[in-house]
């Protein structure tokens, strides 16, 4: 039987510029399942495809939107460590 020790982490966005990047540091950190929800979206909260990479030496994390977060809006991103 298979344990899982993952924990859930979910952040809360204010979209200060319109982007469909997101950067943030991450040392010691190995995310799975990453997801990103925007109000902006015809269904709130729907999920935006997306991708992500980690830098080793900087020890950042960035996170590509298949779509673009417009100024003023709100977003959340949510994925497993």
């Amino acid at each position: 039987m298979a344990v899982c020790s993952c924990v859930i982490c979910l952040v809360s966005l204010d979209v200060l510029e319109d982007t469909s990047v997101i950067t943030f540091n991450a040392s010691n950190l190995t995310l799975h399942d990453v997801e990103l929800s925007s109000e902006i979206l015809d269904l709130k909260t729907k999920q935006i495809q997306t991708d992500h990479t980690f830098d080793q030496k900087a020890e950042r994390v960035t996170v590509q939107s298949s779509s673009v977060l417009t100024r003023g809006s709100k977003a959340q991103l949510k994925g497993s460590i």
